[in-house]
């Protein structure tokens, strides 16, 4: 009888894993994942949710994707090592973004990737800012704007951006958990594939796509995990390993890093809070 009690039990606790339950306002987990609740809310981390939407009315100090952005009088503007004009790739005002420790609160921050088949990625050196550059306007209200930028319309039609139209943004203040893709995901006190080889093959499977769906930290953002389709270049590199996710821009309806992919820059959070954008490193990868 005993024997039967266990089969019995055990049917049990797999199915009453994919119980809903409220872990936090607006934030339901499986029973499963629910009861580990107090170890995957250690790993939270804020990040600012960034929406997309294409529009051709966005003012140059905006922020936005593929448009033309903020440029001063007297702007030297990114070049790579020929001397060609890099593509705007993304500008973030934060001005109009909320608040998130160690980020700026003010100012314009640009990214802009040189006009090449491989948007700009040196594979050899994802430092080498003479292929990307990123750039830090801190008091954009006290300088002069550039009218004469007819240059970056035509640069813009290139066929090596992956943006394919010009895109509004919204923001929205977030926290994420445990970070699927990102290398630290592996340092958490829980991990997801060892706790998921207690259940039957049945309930693993629909665990792992809820975890998938629920802690995958693609889209566009800034901070938080970091999203990849390949692996996390900073899990081999350990000199890369001190980097946290300053921008991640991500296929969408008109933005396509080649097949799907996903596109990151990262920086020291000493270099962040110094507002040092000289040392990003740069990576995108796809399916």
């Amino acid at each position: 009888m005993g024997f039967f009690n266990f089969l019995f039990n055990r049917k049990n606790e797999n199915t009453n894993a994919l119980l809903n339950v409220t872990v936090a306002p607006n934030f339901i987990l499986p029973k499963a994942f629910a009861d580990k609740w107090d170890e995957i809310e250690k790993s939270a981390i804020d990040y600012i949710e960034i929406k997309a939407f294409p529009s051709n009315d966005i003012k140059q100090t905006e922020s936005s994707f593929g448009a033309v952005p903020f440029i001063p009088m007297n702007f030297d503007y990114p070049k790579d090592e020929n001397g060609d004009p890099m593509l705007p790739l993304a500008q973030l005002n934060f001005a109009q973004i909320p608040s998130l420790k160690d980020y700026p609160i003010k100012g314009i921050l640009q990214f802009y990737i040189a006009n090449t088949d491989c948007y700009g990625l040196d594979f050899d050196n994802p430092f080498n800012q003479n292929s990307f550059r990123v750039v830090y306007i801190e008091s954009p209200e006290n300088l002069d704007l550039e009218f004469n930028v007819d240059f970056i319309n035509e640069l813009l039609k290139s066929e090596n951006t992956p943006i394919f139209k010009p895109h509004k943004l919204t923001f929205t203040k977030k926290t994420e958990y445990i970070g699927m893709s990102d290398y630290r995901s592996e340092q958490h006190s829980f991990r997801i594939e060892p706790f998921l080889e207690q259940f039957n093959e049945d309930i693993r499977n629909k665990l792992e796509t809820v975890a998938y769906d629920t802690f995958n930290t693609n889209g566009h953002k800034v901070g938080g995990y970091a999203y990849f389709t390949q692996t996390d270049p900073r899990e081999y590199e350990k000199k890369l390993r001190e980097h946290i996710l300053l921008f991640q821009i991500d296929s969408d309806d008109e933005i396509m890093w080649g097949d799907v992919g996903v596109g990151n820059f990262f920086i020291t959070r000493e270099n962040l809070i110094k507002k040092d954008f000289s040392k990003v490193f740069y990576n995108w990868d796809c399916c």
